[in-house]
């Protein structure tokens, strides 16, 4: 047997007892009728809502990683670019002053 607590769906006030009449109660406070099976049912829907939420949440979970992902290998590419950039100035630079050392050491010869 399960015992649980009765909640106006309401006003949120607990239920006694002895204000129902076969899964009919009425809240002693707002004077909303509620019958059991709609407990139930609200439990159920209650439930369900929360699976949602958190399969919402997991969802909104993994794009945040993949945008993480997707963020840190642009970052990586971006080093990796720059760098391949500097090396390339670097050579560039190299052979400019490879070419001047030839063209001095023609003059001198």
């Amino acid at each position: 047997m399960n015992i649980q607590k009765l909640e106006c769906p309401n006003c949120h006030a607990g239920l006694d007892s002895d204000y129902g009449n076969e899964g009919i109660f009425f809240c002693k406070y707002c004077g909303q009728k509620i019958i059991v099976e709609e407990i139930q049912n609200a439990e159920y829907d209650l439930k369900i809502r929360k699976m949602e939420l958190e399969h919402e949440t997991e969802k909104i979970e993994l794009e945040h990683r993949q945008q993480n992902v997707k963020y840190a290998y642009e970052q990586e590419k971006n080093a990796a670019d720059y760098k391949f950039r500097m090396f390339i100035a670097g050579i560039s630079v190299m052979m400019v002053i490879l070419a001047m050392l030839m063209l001095l050491a023609l003059k001198i010869l």
